[in-house]
């Protein structure tokens, strides 16, 4: 499994520790810890650039940015819902 230490993803992203930290604290990442450096798995990468995009850009602190992610996750559901009934209905439709 390839991994980013916690330092390097700082470096990288050009955030400091503690949001990184604070980030694992409200439940947005997994930090691994070993005898190592902590890090984080690639898996997580692209969680992350969403994350340090809100946060950079927006300046949304790490509870808000839990919020507008599981509210994202709520309208990505929603929509998959609404293509489904879609196509539940042209099905139907298609029958008569």
């Amino acid at each position: 499994m390839s991994r980013l230490t916690i330092k390097e993803i700082c470096v990288h992203y050009e955030v400091e520790e503690h949001f990184i930290f604070e980030l694992e604290e409200v439940g947005l990442i997994h930090i691994i810890r070993s005898e190592e450096d902590p890090y984080i798995s690639h898996d997580e990468l692209d969680q992350l650039e969403r994350i340090t995009r809100l946060n950079r850009e927006l300046k949304v602190n790490p509870p808000g940015i839990d919020v507008i992610l599981n509210l994202l996750d709520r309208v990505e559901a929603m929509q998959k819902e609404i293509q489904d009934l879609r196509e539940s209905l042209d099905s139907l439709e298609g029958d008569t």
